[in-house]
Formats: structure tokens, sequence, C-alpha cells
């Protein structure tokens, strides 16, 4: 059928109207049906009108609805028995292997007047817009005008968005030119992040150090191949934005940063403090540094050139917190070497020296300190007259004038120091009373061991870790848990302060000294 004449009466205007079929100026086989359908519903044939059909063999005028059915079966036959077509349609039908393609074609087959829209899809588009837009005039014509009005307010939000967009931009520069991490910092979202349609997403490029393209990866990703201190470095990029944002809100602001360098390498450690100097020029920014790490303190004091009053100590004496000025200064072996006359500063700085004669390769000084921080055959008989001389082979002349001396012996007063710390306030800030008082522990737990075991040939063949072996040799002899415990406390908490890596101060910093003084009166109750 190439098209439809019909023939009506004025009483079917309205039929006709509201028809899609002819509303659209279509005709067809895949319509046919329906359209002869609609006209024996409406009663088309009994009120005397006719159809007429343009053919290819010329004009067919139709009056009865039984014929017009006829006439249209009869199309339908041919068309379906044709090959061709009907390989076609199964080649097509075929490819419809999925539940939304199957429901387009039902889609198709109910409204087939769909079917020629689909020669161009752009401009079925249009129309579909153009009828949305026609049906909803005054509601897009009201859209038009309050966007409109809102131009400005749009405009201020846009250049809103826009300020927070360069602060994460500028944010993300400090951070990927300070912190060594391995991975580059971007904003991937800058578009929708300035009109405000979402918040910046952060994305993370990969340096592949070998040459390789870099790669990025998610978030999830990337936590999983960082360490602790790159994974706190990321942690403090969020930081960076807030404390930025409040920057330049020139808000008055109190930071309080707690111990934010832990777990980092040198490199981000010296980043932070660098950042954190930075913001101390900030005229309405305050800080509160808190840190155990006494390397960490004394870097931060120094580059943002802290000094007294706002150094201080907090202690705790008698169930209360306290803070004090630092009586510690950048080195603590100094204050201990300039009050060499006191018995407790040369006991205090015998690790010390010791490791010095160590490292400079005095053995003979080096073996005599060690003498009185191991139980050994001469230990008790060392004098403070005795250390006086030892010290002069390490420390200058000057600090030996004001040495202490006396014919007392060394051990002997460590024991009663150790006895006067612990009856005295607890001084959590005392550096050198921690020294003294683990000194004093590993000593008479050597004492308790080797009498216990009573074995003297053993002891005198003891080279290096007495303590740790003596130990072993007593867990092997005693079948006292409560007591391998407690010895196990003596390992745990005393070698770290009395060595010379302890003076970077964070193992004696960060022990209190109730766990010293503890330990001490259960090694010292020991039978």
């Amino acid at each position: 059928m190439k098209g439809l004449i019909v023939q009506y009466s004025g009483v079917y205007d309205k039929l006709l109207e509201e028809s899609h079929f002819f509303k659209r100026g279509v005709f067809n086989h895949t319509n046919a049906g329906q359209v002869a359908k609609n006209l024996k519903d409406n009663g088309w044939f009994k009120g005397g009108h006719t159809v007429s059909l343009k053919t290819n063999d010329g004009e067919l005028t139709i009056s009865d609805e039984g014929e017009l059915g006829e006439y249209i079966e009869a199309e339908k036959e041919r068309i379906l028995s044709d090959q061709t077509l009907g390989e076609m349609f199964a080649k097509v039908d075929g490819k419809l292997n999925n539940k939304a393609l199957q429901n387009f074609r039902d889609h198709l087959l109910d409204h087939p007047y769909l079917v020629p829209e689909l020669q161009d899809i752009d401009a079925l588009k249009r129309r579909v817009w153009i009828a949305y837009l026609t049906t909803m005039k005054s509601e897009y014509v009201g859209l038009l005008e309050e966007y409109d009005s809102s131009l400005e307010k749009l405009k201020g939000i846009i250049a809103k968005a826009d300020a927070e967009l360069t602060l994460w931009e500028d944010v993300i520069n400090t951070f990927n030119s300070r912190f060594w991490v391995p991975f580059k910092v971007k904003v991937k979202n800058k578009a929708d992040a300035v009109l405000g349609i979402e918040g910046p997403q952060i994305e993370f490029e990969f340096k592949d150090i070998g040459g390789e393209a870099n790669k990025r990866i998610s978030s999830e990703e990337l936590s999983q191949v960082l360490s602790n201190g790159e994974r706190r470095a990321l942690y403090i990029l969020n930081i960076i934005f807030e404390v930025e944002a409040l920057r330049r809100a020139t808000h008055e602001t109190l930071l309080i940063v707690d111990d934010i360098a832990d777990s980092f390498d040198y490199k981000n450690k010296y980043a932070i403090i660098e950042y954190l100097k930075d913001i101390s020029r900030s005229d309405h920014f305050h800080l509160l540094v808190l840190t155990h790490n006494f390397d960490f303190y004394r870097t931060v004091k120094g580059r943002l050139g802290i000094y007294n009053p706002n150094k201080l100590i907090a202690g705790r004496f008698e169930n209360k917190i306290t803070l004090q000025g630092d009586t510690m200064g950048d080195n603590p072996i100094e204050s201990w070497t300039s009050t060499l006359d006191e018995p407790k500063s040369m006991v205090g700085c015998i690790p010390f020296v010791r490791n010095l004669a160590e490292y400079s390769g005095d053995k003979e000084t080096f073996a005599t300190l060690t003498n009185l921080l191991h139980v050994k055959e001469t230990s008790d008989s060392v004098t403070f007259d005795d250390l006086r001389k030892v010290f002069g082979n390490v420390l200058s002349e000057d600090m030996m004038k004001k040495c202490h001396g006396s014919d007392c012996s060394v051990l002997v007063e460590v024991s009663k120091m150790c006895a006067t710390i612990v009856a005295s306030p607890l001084d959590e800030v005392s550096l050198l009373d921690k020294v003294v008082l683990s000194m004093g522990i590993r000593l008479h737990t050597e004492r308790f061991i080797i009498e216990k075991i009573a074995d003297q040939d053993f002891v005198k063949g003891l080279r290096g870790n007495q303590t740790s072996k003596l130990i072993r040799r007593f867990r092997r002899d005693n079948a006292d848990q409560d007591t391998h415990l407690l010895l196990e406390q003596v390992l745990l908490m005393t070698p770290e302060n009395i060595h010379m890596n302890s003076f970077m101060f964070e193992p004696i910093l960060d022990m209190s000294p109730h766990h010293l003084h503890g330990l001490y009166n259960q090694i010292m109750a020991m039978k």
C-alpha cells in the first residue's frame, strides 16, 4: 500500500484528528490492521463511507469492513511469505538476545508508527523534546525566567566553587612539592567541582621508578601498598586543606598538633616541621605542639624559634599534672657533664662515656665501665676516684677538674641513689633518675640470678648480652613463672636507657617513672 484516501463526513472529524495514524500522515501495512479496527469500532462503513486505496494496479475503493479486512490479511500474507524478508526478520530477531532489546522489539510491535522515525534518531530526539516543551510551555518559560533572574547569584556560586577548587589545587601543589610519597595527587573532576555539582575528587598517579608510564589508581588500591608513614602523609593532605581554608578566612585559630610526625621518615618529618613554620607566621594562628619524641621536639623549637617560656614539659607529681619549664635544653648530656661534681651525674654519664670509649677504640676504658653496668668480679671495688680517672681517658681536662671523687664504691652508691629516688615524689621529667634507676634494676637482677644459679664458672665465661644470658639460664633451672615474667620486664624496660642509642631520648621520655618504680620494688622483693 502506498497511501490512504478517506471519504468521510464531518461527524468523524474528531476521530481522525485523534488518530495518530492520520495525524502523522503515516499509513502502511504495519498499522493497517489498527486502522481497520478503529474504522470498525467507530461505525465507519455503517455511516456510508468508503476507503480508497492506491495500489500498484490503480485505485481500489472499499465500502465494506469485511472486504477491507480480507485485503489487509492478503497483503500481510504476501509480505510474510516473502523468503527474503523472512530471512532478514529471522536474522534481526536472532540478534535480540537480551531482555532490553526484546522489550524494545515488543514496544515497536505495539507502536509500529515509531519504526519510520528511527531512520533519523537525532530528528526524533528533537521532535520529542519539542513535544515536551510544547506540552509544558508555561513551566519551561518559568524556568528560563528563573534562570535569568538568578544568573548573578549563580555566577557568585560558581566563583565561590572556583575559589575552593583553587584552594584544593594550592594544597595539592604544596603536598606534592614538600612530601615524599610514591604517588602524585590530582583533582580529577575540576569542571564539576567548579560548578558545585560535587566536591573535588582526588586521584592518585603512582610513579613508576622503572621508567614505564605512570598509573592512576584508586585510593583503596593505594592504601594496600603504602607504608604506615606514607598513609599518614596522605592523611596530612586533608589536614593541610582544612588549615589553609582557616588561614584564608583569617579566623583566630588554635591549632593543636599531637605527635603528628609519628611513623614518618625523616624527610617527611622535616616537611611537617617546615609547614608548621609557615603556619606560625600567620598572626591569627596559634600553635600548641605536643610530642614525646625528643628529636622532633628539639627540631621544632629550633626551626620555629620557640624559646622560654614557650617550651614546657608535662609531668605528673603526686596525682596531678604540672607544666614546668624546659630544664633539659637541646642536649641533656651537656647539663649532666656540667655537674660532674655530683655523684648522680657521674653515674648517669657512665653509659654515655662507655659508648664513647667503645666508638673510639679504647677497649680498657670500655671494659672498666662495662663492669659498672653488669655484675663482674671487680664491679663492687670500683670507687668514684677510679671512675674519675677512667673518665679522664675520654672527657676533656676542664670536665675532669670538677668530677666528683671519693673512695666510696660506685655500685654501693647506685643502690643508695635508687632507694632515694623511689622514696621521693615522682619526677616524670628527670631523665637522669630514669637512667640511674634502670642501672640499679639491672644490677640487682643480675645479683639475684647469680646467687640462685650458683655457677661461678658460667658467670665468668659470659661475654656480651650478660643480662639476657643470665635470665635464660635462670629459666632453664627454675620453674617460677611469676619470676620469669618479672625478669622479662627487666629485659624490656631497662636496656634502651643504658646505651648510647637511648640518647635520642624517646625511650626514656616515653617511659613513665611509675613503671620503673614499680619494677624496682618488685625486683628488690624477689626471694
